[in-house]
């Protein structure tokens, strides 16, 4: 199937799936939208050609979408998912609109099978019929007659994709394969969708194709293999920690989430960000159970703290000499990036926290970007700068060709010093570096993204090994949104403003950082499927 015999495939689906309440625009609308939308893209993002193929492959793919937009136009849900795949050829992550699909949950429509990523494939994590648990570890080979290795390929023009393993997340776990409207943009050559044959391998190696009827009422409880490991439970806080065993030899820290957390909204408080009082009071109740008081400053009073937390974690770890710390990553797809300082500096010090060498970071100061933050303006950044800069230029804020300046490491402390539970202990240093058990693994998966990569990637370049299956997120990356909404459909979305290079000289490691101690299929199936698979393979590791 050629890229234009599939987009005109996926515009069929798109619209076929629209709301039927969704009020249809006139196309002249739509072209207004696409144009703002360009508009925002070529403004705000440092380079939305890189990964693309260039200007010209950009243009190109432009003008074909408004040549495909159809002359009766077509609702804005619809819409919103004809635009998909313009914007996942940008290939980043970071970049990419909020887009409706219209769920029908209790009864979603696609493979009723819970999937898991394991190296370049997926299999079956768990089920939701218990008759159907020998399909438990099977891998996916096709779905309605398509290879498998072609449906990974159209993720890529689905949806902004920074490597192959971000594609099996896609897969595995946005609900491309979960939900009818997904999987027939992914797969348009299923036609009847009351049935759907997929082909797996099974755990034994023999093939079986199995033909479910749809569309499917699931009640969301998943079976998947016992666990021979107890992990410390994440329901009310996003990090939790615990010794996996009696003689307190190995300890695992949690980390699921990096948004609700008190040193979090201390920053955000301090620096005004809107966000900051419905995450606050949402983490509040998450924590508690109960409704957040009016008082803000109680309400972060009231969030769990990483400082204590970590504190807590070196203190019982050194007073029992734990040999082994896992840093449980694999579910962490993002928050606010500064808990990882917090954990380096317990586990390796102030002074591998603040000379930490720094990555390329580039900041584009845009005519939208000014529009989003009213309060800055081109003459605020360039109060003191013996080079002013320009609307739309780059400023290139570290380089790591010029190392670790004092400006550098004050810039550093000024800022970790915002959040105000850690500030007393950056400055008095008791327990920096306090305790560091001779093995720190970190456990890591397709979904560890964005500020849980930060906390993987802190953790790496101090030492600590990864393991697992690689993140979705490259290092050589763009990142920090900027959200927009269109102005006739109303389709939202978000657009980076800087770029990050962690490795300028390497840019196959800056497009899939590799682990050290890689999950394999064989190995998987020799731990019976188990969920934590990665924590039993850990254990194997340092066992003497």
């Amino acid at each position: 199937m050629t890229r234009r015999t599939w987009l005109l495939a996926v515009l069929a689906a798109g619209l076929q799936v629209g709301c039927v309440g969704d009020r249809t625009l006139p196309r002249a609308d739509l072209v207004e939208d696409l144009e703002r939308l360009v508009w925002i893209l070529e403004d705000a993002h440092p380079d939305p050609y890189a990964r693309g193929g260039g200007k010209g492959a950009f243009d190109a793919r432009l003008a074909e979408l408004i040549e495909g937009l159809p002359a009766g136009g077509m609702t804005a849900n619809a819409f919103g998912r004809y635009l998909m795949p313009f914007m996942a050829a940008l290939g980043d992550g970071h970049t990419h609109l909020y887009v409706d699909f219209d769920v029908n949950w209790p009864k979603p429509g696609g493979i009723p099978l819970f999937f898991g990523v394991v190296g370049q494939e997926l299999y079956v994590l768990g089920v939701l019929d218990e008759r159907e648990k020998r399909l438990t570890g099977a891998r996916l080979r096709a779905v309605a007659g398509v290879p498998f290795a072609e449906i990974r390929r159209r993720v890529f023009r689905m949806h902004p994709c920074e490597n192959e393993y971000e594609a099996l997340a896609y897969l595995a776990w946005v609900g491309d394969l979960w939900t009818e409207p997904q999987l027939a943009m992914l797969v348009p050559e299923w036609e009847d969708h009351s049935r759907l044959a997929v082909e797996l391998a099974l755990a034994d190696d023999t093939e079986e194709t199995v033909v479910f009827e749809l569309p499917r009422a699931l009640d969301y409880r998943v079976d998947v293999p016992d666990s021979r490991v107890t992990l410390p439970p994440v329901e009310r806080a996003e990090f939790a920690h615990a010794f996996l065993d009696s003689t307190q030899q190995t300890a695992i820290l949690r980390v699921v989430g990096m948004m609700h957390y008190r040193e979090a909204l201390e920053m955000w408080d301090a620096m005004g960000v809107d966000q900051r009082q419905s995450t606050g009071r949402e983490a509040y109740e998450q924590y508690h159970g109960s409704d957040p008081p009016e008082d803000y400053q109680q309400v972060i009073a009231g969030v769990p703290s990483a400082t204590e937390t970590f504190r807590s974690l070196v203190t019982e770890m050194r007073a029992a000499g734990t040999k082994t710390l896992l840093v449980d990553l694999r579910r962490n797809s993002g928050g606010n990036s500064f808990m990882s300082n917090i954990l380096v500096y317990f586990l390796y010090g102030k002074e591998t926290l603040l000379g930490r060498p720094p990555k390329l970071e580039v900041k584009k100061y845009s005519q939208y970007y000014f529009e989003y933050f009213a309060n800055e303006s081109i003459e605020t950044v360039n109060e003191g700068r013996a080079v002013p800069l320009a609307v739309g230029e780059c400023d290139t804020i570290s380089n790591p060709r010029l190392g670790v300046s004092e400006d550098l490491r004050s810039d550093r402390i000024e800022t970790l010093r915002l959040m105000r539970s850690f500030a007393p202990e950056l400055d008095s240093g008791a327990y920096s570096g306090y305790y560091r058990p001779e093995h720190v693994i970190v456990l890591v998966s397709p979904k560890t993204f964005s500020s849980g990569f930060t906390m993987m990637r802190y953790l790496w370049r101090a030492g600590a090994k990864l393991l697992g299956t690689p993140s979705g997120q490259a290092a050589n990356c763009y990142g920090d949104i900027l959200e927009f909404e269109l102005p006739h459909s109303g389709v939202r979305g978000c657009v980076s403003h800087k770029q990050f290079i962690e490795f300028p000289e390497d840019p196959e490691r800056g497009r899939v950082l590799p682990v050290d101690y890689p999950m394999t299929y064989e190995r998987l199936r020799s731990y019976g499927f188990d969920p934590n698979a990665e924590v039993l393979y850990a254990l194997e590791i340092v066992e003497p």
